[in-house]
């Protein structure tokens, strides 16, 4: 099944009207986590099941630039 997502701001998780949390620990920091992330899209399905393919439409985050237009088909 494909879902169309619409854009939106980072303020879009404080006024979501659904939202759900998933904690786990890790043991890597924060930036082998992100770089996993933003580097790699296309890994993303192996620990997301519902992500049939995922990249990045233009550039991809950066530390400096942590926020990407990316692309899920699920």
């Amino acid at each position: 099944m494909t879902h169309q997502l619409r854009p939106e701001d980072p303020g879009f998780t404080d006024r979501a009207p659904f939202r759900q949390t998933y904690t786990r620990e890790l043991h890597a920091s924060a930036d082998v986590i992100f770089e996993q992330l933003a580097a790699q899209p296309e890994n993303w399905p192996h620990w997301f099941a519902p992500a049939n393919d995922v990249h990045f439409e233009g550039s991809p985050p950066t530390a400096w630039a942590p926020f990407a237009t990316s692309a899920c088909t699920a």
